[in-house]
Formats: structure tokens, C-alpha cells, sequence
């Protein structure tokens, strides 16, 4: 049988092959390229996915060993630090309670203490601000023994924040006042700072142990400026440390306070006497007015004798020394808030006592007596 359409026409045939043939390409270009995509992204394959996690994982595994090989290298130099300013107190008392120490003897401790503040710098170098404040204290307080005042000086100044305790910042400003004090003349400027900066702390003490600190710290601030010949300003800081003492009831240590105070203003009035005796008048009638005020019985100076004690509020008695050991007044403190620092317990009517003997502020601080 003839089929004259399909005989007469067989490009129709051909066609229809061409699209499925094209239709065909297609399908297998469009399934190459998607494998050709899925081999490109190398994270989709199955093994490759795997892998990744476990370098992820090994990586984090490798910061995480760092992190606590950091931590406790940290840790352990803290531990350093404070090792070093406790063996740095006991050095001290040691010194301090030596009988008879001879020039070797000293050498021998200086040199051990050269030692001690050598590696504590290097410690601190790479704690940056994780050394604690009182640890700090110590050590500046060490530094400036031997000398080394802009070490002394670095230590001190981040106690001088806000954010550290009132009583610490009043006693760190202190002592950076002492050390510009005996750097000379070209630092006396930053000593006035710094005394001033100080009495801020308790610009109007309420507290007996508010006034004792801002007391000690102007009979300090005063004999400074009495030392330097700037009298006008030794007078002011006198009258106010004695008013200060005019708050104390009328207890013994107050009253064998005011005698020192008396001493120490008189004398600082005859060295001006000397060279302008109308000023020595003029400071001893402001002397006059602020003692008139005294409400409690003027009271003869004593001497103090070794292995008395006074008392005065916020004190309890100190320990009774060793016969015929040097004697102090002035304590540092190693444990309790006022660790770290040190005060002088002669203007609130306290004795000397022997070196190294146990003081104490009444609360919750413990120390020794240095010189």
C-alpha cells in the first residue's frame, strides 16, 4: 500500500527526530551541569562536609588548650606576685627585728630584696592591670626603699582611681606625695598634688578613722611645707590638722597627740621667727585661736616610754615589745581592707613601740611596726 503523505513529505519523519533528539541534549546538558555544580561545591559532598567539621573542631580544640595554657600561666604569676610581696613583708620584719645586724647582714637583705622586685616587675610587665591593689601598695612601697621612684610611682597610680577603696586611694596619694617629696625641688609641684588629692578623699570626715587619716595626712602635708620654707602654707595645714584633733573625745591618746602637734607648729613659727618675726606673730595667734577652742584640758607632753600603748577610738592596744628594741609608730599592714598600706598611729596619741611588734587598727587590718 502506497503512503503518499509520509512518501511525499519526509521531512515531516526527520523533525519529529530532531526534537526528541534536541529535547535529549538538553536533559543531558542540563544533568551535566548540575553535577559539574555539586563538584564545584566541595562542602556538599558527604566526605568533604566531614572533614570540615574536624578541622573546625580541631581548630577550636588547639584555641581552647591555648586559652587555658594562658589562663593558668596567668594564675601562676599572680601566685608569683603575691608570693613575692609576702616574702618582701617578712623581709622586713626580719630586718626590723634583728639584734645587732651587721653590715653584711644588711647587704645580704638588700640584695635579696633587689632580687625580689627585680622578677616582681617582670611579672607585672606581662599581667597588664590583673595584680591586685594592695599587692600593689606593697611593692610600690619596696620600689621606693631602693630608690627606684618612677617604678614606686607606677604601682601607686592605679590605686588612685575612683574605683579603688576611699582609704586605699587617700594612703596610695599619700605615699605618691612622700616620693615626689624626696625626689627634690623639680618635684615638689606633684607632692602638693598630691597631698591635696588626698585630703579630697574625706573632704569632711565624720568617721574617727575618716579624721585620723586626714589628720596624720596634714601634720605630714604640713612638716613638708615647713621643711621647704613655705610657712604660710605649713601654718594652714597645722590649724586644720589640729582642729581635726579638736573631734577626738577627751581620751589619752588624743590628749598625748596634741602636745606633738604643738611641738611641730612652734618649731616651724621660730624658723620663721627668724627671718620675719611679724608673720611668726601673725601664725601664732591663728595657733592661739584654734587651740583656745580646744574643748578638752591642755595636757603636758610625755615621753613616751617602751612597751606603753595608748588608745584612742577605732584602736585597740598594740603588743608589747621586746626590751631594748628600736621603736615605731608607724604601721604597715598586711592583712584586712587596709592591707597593703601604712599609717602612723603617733598623732592619735600612740607611744613607739618595738620594730616588728603586731599593730593593729581596730578594724579588721593587722600589721607590723617599720621604720
Amino acid at each position: 500500500m502506497n503512503h503518499p503523505d509520509i512518501v511525499g513529505h519526509p521531512e515531516n519523519g526527520d523533525h519529529k527526530n530532531d526534537e526528541l533528539i534536541h529535547q535529549a541534549l538538553r536533559l543531558f546538558i542540563a544533568k551535566t551541569l548540575r553535577e559539574n555544580a555539586d563538584q564545584r561545591s566541595w562542602i556538599k559532598q558527604p566526605n568533604n562536609f566531614i572533614s570540615a567539621v574536624a578541622i573546625v573542631l580541631s581548630l577550636l580544640g588547639i584555641a581552647y588548650q591555648i586559652y587555658r595554657d594562658r589562663s593558668d600561666s596567668i594564675s601562676q604569676d599572680l601566685a608569683s606576685v603575691s608570693q613575692i610581696a609576702s616574702d618582701l613583708t617578712q623581709l622586713d620584719y626580719q630586718e626590723a627585728t634583728a639584734v645587732n645586724p651587721t653590715a653584711q647582714y644588711e647587704t645580704l637583705v638588700n640584695n635579696r630584696r633587689v632580687v625580689l622586685l627585680a622578677e616582681a616587675g617582670r611579672l607585672i610587665n606581662g599581667l597588664n592591670d590583673r595584680v591586685p591593689a594592695t599587692q600593689l601598695a606593697v611593692l610600690a612601697t619596696e620600689y621606693a626603699d631602693i630608690q627606684d621612684f618612677s617604678t614606686a610611682l607606677n604601682d601607686l597610680k592605679p590605686l588612685t582611681q575612683a574605683s579603688t577603696p576611699p582609704v586605699e586611694r587617700l594612703e596610695a596619694w599619700r605615699s605618691i606625695a612622700t616620693i615626689y617629696s624626696e625626689e627634690g625641688p623639680d618635684e615638689f609641684a606633684g607632692a602638693r598634688n598630691a597631698f591635696a588629692e588626698a585630703a579630697n578623699v574625706f573632704p569632711d570626715p565624720k568617721e574617727f578613722s575618716q579624721v585620723g587619716l586626714e589628720l596624720t595626712l596634714y601634720e605630714q602635708w604640713a612638716n613638708f611645707e615647713s621643711e621647704t620654707q613655705n610657712y604660710p602654707a605649713a601654718f594652714q595645714h597645722f590649724d586644720y590638722a589640729r582642729l581635726l584633733l579638736n573631734k577626738f573625745p577627751c581620751v589619752p591618746g588624743r590628749n598625748l597627740a596634741a602636745p606633738n602637734l604643738e611641738t611641730e607648729d612652734q618649731e616651724a613659727i621660730e624658723q620663721l621667727r627668724q627671718t620675719d618675726p611679724v608673720k611668726a606673730d601673725s601664725a601664732q595667734s591663728a595657733w592661739n585661736q584654734v587651740t583656745s577652742a580646744d574643748k578638752c584640758p591642755k595636757s603636758v607632753a610625755e615621753t613616751p616610754t617602751p612597751g606603753t600603748t595608748g588608745r584612742a577610738p577605732g584602736l585597740i592596744a598594740q603588743a608589747k615589745p621586746a626590751n631594748l628594741r628600736p621603736t615605731s609608730t608607724l604601721c604597715r599592714f598586711d592583712s584586712g581592707p587596709r592591707a597593703g598600706t601604712t599609717f602612723d598611729f603617733k598623732q592619735l596619741g600612740f607611744p613607739g613601740i618595738a620594730l616588728g611588734a603586731a599593730c593593729t587598727d581596730g578594724q579588721g587590718s593587722v600589721g607590723v611596726t617599720i621604720k
